[in-house]
């Protein structure tokens, strides 16, 4: 979502690099708040950090699961989707410092480093790997819509760089701004379904007796 956020807001709402970037306040502000709340809750209110995660992915799948209503005909960010964001944010704080602390918690202290190493590298992998997905998913979707709407030194053009939409005539423009859109939802839609599968995994850190931090 933090490449997926700015970059919608240049190719569909023709924002300018500094307005895309700044379209992700929300979530960039929430975040490490949560994850601030996050440590005095596992380490001062010595809540088990299992309630925590859970309420992370469930946060993530609602906050993330929003955007993929985002109207593809929208000239400007709408408002809902900084709300959305506030959501992912917290989401994202509070999961991010929680699955460490949980790490503690539940693995000797021989194997911590090791645990911590294999988590680092698998949150890594997970975003490169979904990164590439996401950018076939778009290009898989505004090929097709692109090839209808302009020429092929347009569409090559705007493959380049965003900022060609603004050399297109107002008709085309719309168009290739809402391909951009839908392709941009169908990325959410696949984010969603992983936040979701991050949810039910979140399930198996269950135990009868939850273990607290310290």
């Amino acid at each position: 979502m933090i490449v997926n956020i700015p970059q919608r807001a240049q190719a569909v709402y023709g924002a300018s690099p500094v307005q895309g970037g700044l379209t992700l306040l929300p979530l960039l502000l929430t975040s490490p708040l949560a994850t601030a709340f996050s440590g005095f809750m596992t380490g001062n209110a010595k809540v088990p950090p299992f309630y925590l995660v859970l309420v992370a992915s469930v946060l993530q799948v609602i906050g993330i699961g929003l955007t993929c209503s985002l109207p593809t005909d929208a000239t400007s960010v709408p408002k809902a989707q900084y709300g959305y964001e506030v959501l992912m944010g917290i989401g994202f704080g509070l999961g991010l410092t929680t699955l460490l602390t949980f790490a503690r918690v539940v693995v000797s202290q021989q194997n911590l480093s090791v645990m911590m190493g294999a988590l680092t590298q698998i949150r890594v992998l997970g975003g490169t790997v979904s990164l590439a997905i996401c950018a076939t998913i778009l290009n898989n979707r505004l090929g097709p819509k692109l090839d209808q709407i302009v020429s092929p030194e347009q569409a090559a053009a705007i493959y380049d760089s965003i900022s060609a939409v603004n050399d297109l005539n107002e008709t085309q423009k719309a168009a290739v701004r809402q391909a951009f859109a839908e392709g941009y939802n169908l990325q959410n839609i696949f984010m969603t379904v992983m936040s979701a599968l991050g949810l039910i995994t979140s399930f198996f850190l269950w135990e009868k007796n939850p273990r607290k931090a310290g």
